[in-house]
C-alpha cells in the first residue's frame, strides 16, 4: 500500500469541501438574493434553510457512505486515492467513517480548531504521511490509480 501523496490529499479535500459547502453557499445566496428582491420572501428563507441542510446532506454522504463503501469520496476518487483500514486494505465501512468524521469534529471543537490544524498538517512531517485521525481510526489513504 502506497501512501497518498500530501498534494493529493489536499486536492481531494478541496473538491469535497467545495461540493458540500459550494452547492450549500450557493442554493443559500440564491434565496438570500430572493427573500431580499421582495419578490418571493417565503422561497427565499426556505431556500436559504435548504442550502446548508443539502451541503450537509451531501457532506454525510460523500464522506460516510459513499467512502464508507467504496474507500473513496468524490474527492479522493478525482484524485486517485482510497481511504483503507490500515491492515487489511479494505473500505472503513460507514460506521467507521462516521467515527472518523465524529471523532475530528469533536476534537476540533474542544481544542478551538487547533486539533484540525494539526490534524490536516501531520502528513508533511510524518513518516508514513498520515494524519493524526488515521492513526486513531487505523486507516490509512493510499494511491489506487482507480476511481470509482
Amino acid at each position: 500500500m502506497t501512501p497518498a501523496t500530501y498534494g493529493r490529499r489536499v486536492g481531494a479535500l478541496l473538491i469535497d469541501l467545495l461540493m458540500s459547502y459550494g452547492i450549500g453557499a450557493a442554493v443559500f445566496t440564491i434565496g438570500f438574493a430572493v427573500a431580499v428582491s421582495e419578490a418571493s420572501v417565503g422561497l427565499g428563507v426556505l431556500l436559504m434553510i435548504l442550502g446548508p441542510l443539502a451541503g450537509l446532506i451531501i457532506g454525510i454522504w460523500n464522506k460516510v457512505f459513499k467512502e464508507g463503501k467504496t474507500g473513496q469520496s468524490i474527492g479522493k476518487a478525482q484524485m486517485g486515492i482510497s481511504l483503507v483500514d490500515s491492515t487489511t486494505g479494505l473500505p472503513l465501512g460507514a460506521g467507521r467513517c462516521f467515527l472518523r468524521e465524529f471523532v475530528f469534529s469533536l476534537l476540533n471543537a474542544i481544542t478551538g480548531s487547533l486539533f484540525g490544524i494539526l490534524d490536516y498538517l501531520w502528513p508533511l512531517w510524518d513518516q508514513k504521511n498520515e494524519r493524526l485521525m488515521d492513526k486513531i481510526i487505523t486507516s490509512r489513504v493510499i494511491k489506487s490509480g482507480m476511481t470509482i
